[in-house]
């Protein structure tokens, strides 16, 4: 998985601005996945280490990379994360209603909940076999 924090900065991807703002050195220029209809759909650019087309869902946290000038980024969002609370919206941010926006962070805060307890969760497994212990717990 790619590192795709930003220190200080994370909550602000909620926000389509901000998103638009990580495409610096974004390889597909014009098109469908230019950065400005990547960011609609709910992707911002992982950062520099990472491959030159990875992005990040702001939401569900889907990585992908890889991109085609002819994929939709929002289909490819709903083809491969189809439980994204903003993917199945469908719509870009400016359209959404209180309620959407309200699911929407709700769930991203899940979202990120849920994946720094699996990171913290899988430190402890590696600390647990680099003491030889781990294959004694059940």
């Amino acid at each position: 998985m790619v590192n795709t924090v930003r220190e200080g900065t994370d909550h602000a991807l909620i926000f389509e601005k901000n998103r638009v703002k990580t495409f610096k050195n974004w390889p597909h220029k014009t098109g469908k996945i230019s950065k400005e209809n990547m960011a609609k759909a709910g992707w911002f650019k992982c950062l520099p280490e990472s491959a030159d087309d990875a992005v990040e869902c702001f939401c569900c946290l889907k990585q992908m990379e890889g991109w085609s000038s002819n994929d939709d980024p929002w289909k490819e969002h709903l083809d491969h994360s189809p439980d994204c609370e903003f993917a199945k919206t469908g719509v870009e941010e400016r359209k959404l209603t209180l309620l959407q926006f309200i699911k929407i962070v709700e769930k991203r805060s899940t979202n990120l909940i849920e994946k720094k307890f699996e990171e913290e969760q899988q430190k402890e497994i590696e600390h647990l076999k680099s003491l030889n212990v781990y294959q004694f717990l059940g």
